[in-house]
């Protein structure tokens, strides 16, 4: 969304993904969620590790986990650090700044693991 600075951080790791999404003038880590697929239901399993702040703010990060880890079909490391206020400088809901940043994210993730060569196949992955 134009007129909202957002720092992103996309970690690729096997099987897993750390992302960070704040504001780009005040980096902070205020939540810290994880979301896994599990095969025992449609729904990640999700938990918060890290929530400093209001309520609201880390049941959003949960719920995004949850949303990328089910997409990405992968764990899922979120922090979540945007706030109403950011929303409220381009006039939009914290929801449609949330759905921005979602896609942006998982476009990251697409393009990240389509730049990751294959393992060879004569050779276990490590």
């Amino acid at each position: 969304m134009a007129g909202v600075s957002v720092r992103m951080q996309v970690l690729l790791l096997d099987g897993q993904a750390l992302c960070y999404i704040g504001g780009a003038s005040s980096p902070r880590l205020d939540t810290l969620a994880a979301a896994t697929p599990t095969r025992f239901s449609p729904v990640p399993s999700t938990t918060a590790l890290l929530s400093q702040g209001a309520p609201d703010s880390s049941d959003a990060c949960s719920r995004m986990a949850a949303r990328i880890s089910q997409k990405a079909g992968r764990m899922i490391f979120l922090s979540y650090n945007l706030t109403p206020a950011d929303a409220a400088k381009v006039n939009a809901s914290p929801e449609m700044l949330e759905a921005a940043v979602e896609r942006r994210v998982l476009d990251a993730l697409n393009a990240a693991r389509a730049a990751v060569p294959a393992a060879p196949v004569d050779q276990p992955p490590l």
